[in-house]
């Protein structure tokens, strides 16, 4: 029997097959799929030279900007990834309906759950479209735009074909939206439309004794992050150092589930503030379409008086990758944030130690970490504030003098 039966052989799933098999584990994989629906292209970023981009997002006016993409076509990418993790030893077995028992079971499955577990909207309710185009004169360089209504998006793909999203509330005629813009309108009508659902959700139990959810089956991510494939894989990349502690170090697969469960909780929390902020910066952003979705606008960050750890925010011991094991190390932790130990090369428990329980002069904190960091101090604080670890703070109250 397997150490791990993956169910899944998209992004996350390959991804995860692939890192096990290189620590030395028998793992399987069941995909159901052969590779051959509808060929969708998605952005995926990475540390790329930047691509030209046309994008008319903030106002009337289209701005060229570099952009640290890459554009994919799957299923063809999904097979790719498939392939390396064969490579690698992993076994595949292909268009398999149920997979096999195991003394861990992952969910790679994405949108539709093979596991069914229950899960939580998270975002607005939205329709994806997607069309592809093949010959002709198609447009060379990435495209985004902003309509009152929702928006566009765009970009060549590896094999010289352009591909196309838009983004609405509501089932709606693609070629009219294109008809509207300013960057798609010259399309041809001849390409095949297809829609899905692409409402972002997150799973209630991200992993627990019998199962691991990872990529769209764990959570979902509004596709105007252009995060999903990265998400994806980073969740695997998480699961597959949980799932080596489970399996090596048992005593702490407890620490290894907790350490999952929260890893993925920030990580829908954060692509929640991402997207919320990318609409506020709409042009259209009084709009319906866009009001729901957009974020208020920040505070200016501000040099506050006095300091003290938000609401939920404590110094504790939290789980962390060490290796390739997840361990405990004295850090931060809070509902919203990744637990993390380290800001840059300083020891983030020993930096918010003075703030332990109290709020603090800004100066004086300031002071106290001018030995830890020196010239970068009024930085760190600024960062997180804006980060929301650190928050403005009324005064202490002085000490009652002795009778």
């Amino acid at each position: 029997m397997p150490d791990v039966v993956i169910a899944g052989g998209g992004p996350a799933g390959s991804t995860l097959a692939r890192r096990l098999a290189r620590l030395g584990h028998a793992v399987t994989l069941f995909e159901r799929s052969s590779f051959d629906g509808p060929t969708d292209g998605e952005s995926y970023h990475a540390n790329v030279p930047p691509l030209p981009s046309l994008i008319r997002w903030q106002s009337s006016e289209v701005v060229s900007r570099p952009v640290r993409q890459v554009a994919v076509l799957r299923p063809a990418f999904d097979a790719m990834l498939l392939e390396l993790a064969e490579r690698e030893g992993a076994t595949v077995i292909r268009r398999a309906a149920e997979p096999a028992n195991a003394a861990i079971t992952v969910d790679a499955t994405g949108r539709a759950s093979w596991s069914r577990g229950m899960r939580t909207r998270t975002g607005e309710p939205a329709i994806a479209m997607r069309a592809l185009w093949r010959g002709g004169e198609l447009p060379r360089e990435m495209r985004v735009e902003a309509l009152e209504d929702g928006w566009l998006w765009g970009a060549p793909m590896p094999d010289g074909s352009f591909a196309a999203i838009a983004c609405v509330d509501a089932p709606t005629e693609f070629f009219e939206l294109l008809a509207r813009s300013l960057l798609f309108r010259d399309l041809p009508r001849d390409a095949a439309v297809h829609a899905h659902d692409a409402t972002a959700y997150a799973a209630d139990v991200f992993c627990d004794e019998q199962i691991i959810r990872i990529g769209d089956a764990s959570h979902s991510l509004d596709p105007l992050s252009s995060s999903g494939i990265r998400s994806a894989m980073q969740s695997a990349t998480h699961a597959s150092i949980v799932i080596n502690t489970i399996v090596r170090r048992p005593d702490d697969a407890g620490l290894a589930r907790r350490f999952y469960t929260i890893t993925q909780r920030a990580a829908v929390a954060e692509h929640q503030r991402w997207t919320r902020a990318f609409y506020a910066e709409g042009r259209f952003r009084d709009a319906p379409f866009w009001r729901k979705r957009a974020a208020a606008a920040p505070a200016a960050v501000e040099s506050p008086e006095h300091v003290a750890l938000a609401e939920g925010i404590e110094i504790t011991d939290v789980p962390c990758v060490i290796g390739d094991f997840i361990e405990s190390r004295r850090g931060i932790a809070g509902a919203s944030i990744r637990p993390f130990t380290r800001i840059g090369t300083l020891d983030a428990a020993r930096l918010l130690e003075p703030l332990a329980g109290r709020a603090l002069a800004s100066a004086e904190l300031l002071e106290a970490w001018r030995a830890i960091a020196p010239h970068r101090e009024t930085a760190l604080l600024e960062s997180l504030v804006r980060s929301g670890v650190i928050v403005r703070s009324t005064p202490p109250p002085a000490a009652l003098p002795r009778s």
